[in-house]
């Protein structure tokens, strides 16, 4: 007998066969919105973290600084209020601290280093900046204050240097370190304005130089020296110019006519002194020349240091190359890397026997051929070793623009000149006969 399932039985039955469970679609869904809500609350989370670390961050350092220029409203010997940085450790983390102090004549915003001779000082600018590790783009805490020294705190019988530093693009650095050598002797940091400001100087002559880790002059100098003289009653103005260095990648061709690569190569700026140029010797197929001041403008370069090999080259009786341009200019940013291939002559040296046959294997030699005068910039005795020629007496290779002798260890070989001029397109062809 057949028994008749209860009521009951039954709606569950209808109830599982009516639910057919979460299919492979819904579950992925669900899975990408819980990945999106936690990324969302884990992004929450690290930004509160940040946040949090740098509020503590920049309440430490206000603290730091208001301490600093809490001694400096303390001091009462002026002599002893000097520019310093100093280190601080607070929880693991690093505290930078720059003080600088700038004699002024009034409570504006003029520097003294800006001009004038007066040596009549009314204030000391006292100045505190606070870095510290992580910073990231958070700005810097910065505090100051004007102290008002005593009658008599200045000697109207001494002198003051005012030492001026600027960047490339004419804003003030901050932080350098400026040392005076001399009758006296003085370390000082730049302002804010870039000034660093030493009064009550004994007269007579100083040695003042410059220094900021990271930062050349357009010479590449990476601490610059000027003397000058201090003189009873005056203010003696001194400028430097620096930035932070950067790093310029020049290659050299390679390919179908790989370049040789054991010259020097050259860059050029009009700024440069003394002739708008600096080569560097080197060898290999990529140079890395690092410390290079980031001129606005940029450099031009070219292969070689001979005047020849400068497509904008000079000799007495004038330009080597009517019309001739360096290559470039490649812009240069403060502290970045820089990179462009350097074009040469492309020249293809042929070697045959008086019948004109080709000769394979022969080892061609490149000469610069400076016709006897004498170039400063030239290295002497400017020679290159070319590959072996190919089965078709062949060999192709990239040179200095210039004048170039070809010649081998081969019997009876000729020693003719061939000229490459920057101006003229195509390649460059030479002939080398041996007996």
């Amino acid at each position: 007998m057949t028994r008749t399932p209860h009521r009951s039985v039954m709606l569950v039955r209808r109830r599982v066969r009516g639910d057919g469970g979460l299919g492979l679609i819904e579950v992925m869904v669900a899975l990408v919105l819980f990945s999106v809500m936690m990324t969302g609350v884990a992004y929450g989370v690290t930004q509160s973290i940040v946040n949090t670390r740098d509020n503590k961050n920049r309440e430490v350092a206000a603290n730091i600084a208001s301490s600093a220029i809490d001694k400096a409203r303390a001091t009462t010997d002026f002599s002893t209020l000097l520019s310093d940085t100093w280190t601080q450790t607070v929880d693991t983390d690093t505290y930078t601290v720059l003080q600088t102090v700038t004699d002024q004549s009034g409570t504006g915003n003029a520097s003294p280093c800006d001009g004038g001779s007066s040596t009549y000082i009314r204030y000391k600018r006292v100045s505190v900046r606070v870095d510290w590790t992580g910073m990231g783009a958070t700005d810097p805490i910065r505090s100051d204050t004007l102290l008002t020294p005593g009658t008599g705190s200045f000697d109207p019988t001494t002198g003051n240097i005012g030492t001026k530093v600027t960047d490339a693009t004419g804003n003030p650095v901050e932080g350098v370190e400026v040392i005076l050598a001399g009758p006296e002797s003085a370390d000082v940091f730049t302002d804010d304005k870039g000034c660093a400001f030493v009064d009550s100087l004994t007269a007579g002559s100083y040695t003042v130089s410059a220094t900021l880790p990271g930062y050349v002059t357009p010479q590449g100098t990476s601490n610059p020296t000027q003397t000058s003289a201090v003189s009873s009653g005056s203010t003696t103005q001194v400028a430097f110019e620096m930035d932070q260095a950067s790093t310029l990648i020049l290659n050299l061709p390679t390919g179908a006519f790989p370049a040789v690569t054991t010259g020097p190569v050259s860059i050029a700026n009009s700024t440069i002194v003394p002739n708008g140029k600096l080569a560097f010797a080197g060898s290999g197929a990529s140079r890395t020349l690092t410390g290079r001041y980031p001129f606005a403008s940029g450099y031009e370069y070219f292969a070689g240091a001979c005047a020849d090999a400068d497509p904008e080259g000079t000799s007495g009786s004038g330009a080597y190359y009517v019309g001739g341009n360096r290559a470039g200019p490649v812009a240069m940013t403060p502290g970045g890397t820089s990179t462009a291939t350097i074009p040469m002559a492309q020249v293809s040296v042929r070697v045959q026997t008086l019948l004109a046959i080709p000769v394979a294997g022969a080892v061609v030699t490149a000469t610069h051929d400076d016709g006897g005068t004498a170039d400063p910039q030239c290295p002497a005795g400017e020679t290159y070793t070319l590959p072996a020629t190919d089965a078709t007496g062949t060999v192709n290779a990239s040179m200095p623009w210039g004048k170039w002798k070809f010649s081998t260890a081969l019997p009876g070989s000729s020693n003719t000149s061939f000229t490459f001029n920057p101006t003229v397109a195509g390649v460059n062809a030479a002939l080398v006969t041996v007996s």
